[in-house]
């Protein structure tokens, strides 16, 4: 059953107001109690889209959940902090929220109450504040099994090279989330393309005489597809 986490923040923003006897609004700091509602499931809710091997060193392997046509993989806690180990727990992530919400660094200025507003686009206002906090936390994570997941783009397969050719660096094939607009879209294939991109990543490396390349072309990366109508690119 899609339950909610409830979390609890105080919102800080700014608003203009008016002097008696001034024509210009000044500026001043407020804050106001908001709620976001995280979405969380039990582990067997959600369908597993792709199961990916070789999504770099940190994930020899990984799960991709399926919600509301979005795609969500696991957080790490080495996603958010160095020379740490396991999920990024829960608790972090509701004072993560907090931090941002009620971050003064958003609305600290030495003009408070005294210089009037004359552009009030640049005013940080409840509406921008909670749009932002809303569409960073409450749109793009959910919770699996107390698990925190965000949410990524579609796996694909791509090739890269690397140094001059004649083994010098070599040619590989990886699997990614994010397009690489500096690299050519002829080198992306999608996750049921991986024979399309393993015959390609192999002409490369031989057009390139990465001899050593060829041998273990594909062997550390591969998407498992169990929901093909979730491949879109």
């Amino acid at each position: 059953m899609n339950n909610k986490l409830a979390i609890n923040s105080t919102l800080v923003f700014e608003e203009t107001y008016q002097i008696k006897g001034k024509r210009l609004p000044r500026l001043r700091k407020n804050e106001v109690e908001i709620t976001l509602n995280i979405p969380t499931f039990d582990k067997n809710e959600l369908p597993v889209a792709f199961i990916v091997k070789g999504l770099g060193i940190n994930r020899p392997k990984t799960n991709f959940y399926l919600y509301n046509d979005k795609l969500y993989t696991l957080v790490l806690y080495k996603d958010r902090v160095c020379n740490t180990e396991g999920k990024y727990p829960v608790s972090k992530f509701i004072e993560e929220i907090k931090r941002e919400a009620n971050d003064d660094g958003w609305c600290i200025s030495p003009y408070y109450d005294t210089l009037p507003v004359k552009d009030e686009s640049v005013i940080r206002t409840k509406e921008k504040r909670e749009k932002y906090i809303r569409e960073r936390f409450e749109t793009d994570y959910i919770i699996i099994d107390n698990g925190l997941y965000k949410v990524t783009g579609e796996p694909t397969y791509h090739i890269s090279t690397f140094g001059m050719g004649g083994n010098h660096g070599g040619t590989g094939m990886f699997v990614d989330c994010e397009y690489n607009s500096n690299r050519p879209k002829r080198l992306y294939f999608n996750a049921l393309q991986r024979k399309e991109c393993l015959a390609a990543a192999k002409k490369i490396a031989k057009g390139r005489k990465d001899t050593d390349s060829v041998k273990g072309m594909g062997k550390y990366c591969n998407i498992q597809v169990l929901i093909p109508e979730a491949v879109k690119l």
